[in-house]
């Protein structure tokens, strides 16, 4: 689905600890593999963070989401 011409990035995805606070590794998990695909297709990624910077930004770094940017959709953050 991601190579339609219509698909402009992967997402929304990322971490929301404000309204989820239960099973953050669950959430952490499937941001990995979003971010993933962003890279498989080469497209930028939609990131949400709600109280939740230090993970999603240590994720980002580890995963090199770098590599297809992206913008961040909800960022209630310092």
């Amino acid at each position: 689905l991601a190579a339609h011409p219509k698909v402009i990035g992967i997402g929304e995805t990322g971490l929301d600890y404000y309204w989820h606070k239960d099973r953050p590794e669950w959430q952490r998990a499937r941001f990995r593999t979003h971010i993933a695909a962003a890279r498989r297709c080469g497209k930028p990624l939609i990131v949400h963070t709600r109280d939740s910077a230090e993970d999603v930004i240590q994720i980002l770094r580890e995963e090199r989401a770098a590599e297809v940017g992206g913008v961040m959709h909800c960022f209630t953050e310092t």
